[in-house]
């Protein structure tokens, strides 16, 4: 039987079975035997589903715009000078290990990046498209060594690359952004300026941001989602030789500054009984960082306020 070619990061085999599963023609998946209701009913649907499919990738990249922006509002402009670039630097290896150990490819929101924003924050979050946004408080109050610098960034890319926000924003678009815009955008093209405003404010809502900056961040993990993050970022630091350690130290710490903002909710849900687990894992020793971190990046932080 003859299928529209169709634009779609699906197979004309696994679409199929979606539609089959929609009940509109039975089929036998394994030996593509195919008895249709309605070939003019077949095609519809997986076009269908491709165009939807189509219409969330765009929701994607609006939802992904819409958070570094509302995140750049509410805590600061990324900064310039050697600070990022020392950052970036620590990434690149992080970057490589992460993706190596969770077995992701380098597609791109694996391509992590980092930026630095001007808030005395001490904000992280891993934005699904590969952005990694950590305030200068961060640097200056949490980390204590480029270990630990290392650690947040591996355990960043690790929410990242296994898709815990995009969970998140994509039940979202499920629920509330197909629910109320699917049938207008079947019949269209691309998503309108209006479509494209409702998926930021959907997006938005998700993690507790708003489009003007006026509220923080208001997203949290699952506890598994966690210990996943950090047991990724506990092998990406011993297979670059640093002290694993350092992650248990990194995470208590944050838990700590998080749990000293009695107006807002911890974005990371940092046990005790999670720490303890980490600590209990067992690992070849290694160092704490290549350089003295708090001598040379914190004088280089205050080199570059002056």
């Amino acid at each position: 039987m003859l299928i529209k070619r169709v634009s779609s990061p699906f197979t004309v085999r696994g679409l199929l079975g979606a539609v089959c599963a929609m009940g509109l023609f039975s089929c036998d998946i394994q030996t593509q035997e195919i008895l249709p209701s309605s070939l003019g009913d077949i095609e519809d649907s997986v076009n269908e589903i491709a165009k939807k499919e189509e219409v969330k990738m765009e929701y994607r990249e609006a939802s992904c715009d819409a958070i570094y922006d509302a995140m750049v509002k509410a805590y600061g402009k990324p900064m310039k000078g050697p600070i990022p670039v020392y950052v970036a630097g620590v990434l690149l290896e992080v970057a490589d290990a992460t993706r190596t150990i969770m077995e992701v490819d380098g597609g791109d929101q694996n391509r992590f990046r980092a930026a630095i924003l001007d808030t005395d924050d001490p904000v992280c979050f891993g934005i699904p498209d590969g952005r990694i946004l950590l305030g200068r408080g961060l640097l200056e109050s949490v980390v204590k060594n480029e270990a630990q610098l290392a650690a947040i960034l591996a355990h960043e890319c690790a929410h990242i690359a296994a898709e815990h926000v995009w969970k998140r924003l994509d039940k979202a678009f499920e629920e509330t952004f197909w629910l109320q815009m699917g049938s207008e955008l079947l019949s269209g093209g691309k998503l309108s300026e209006r479509n494209i405003r409702k998926a930021r404010e959907t997006a938005l809502k998700e993690v507790g941001l708003d489009s003007r900056g006026r509220k923080p961040l208001e997203f949290a993990y699952e506890r598994r989602e966690e210990r996943q993050a950090l047991e990724v970022a506990q092998d990406v630091l011993e297979s670059l030789g640093y002290n694993v350690l350092d992650v248990v130290a990194m995470a208590s710490t944050l838990r700590a500054v998080e749990a000293a903002d009695a107006e807002r909710k911890p974005v990371h849900n940092l046990s005790g009984q999670l720490l303890s687990r980490l600590e209990d894992r067992k690992f070849t020793p290694g160092r704490s960082g290549r350089e003295p971190y708090e001598e040379s990046v914190l004088a280089r932080l205050g080199e570059q306020q002056r």
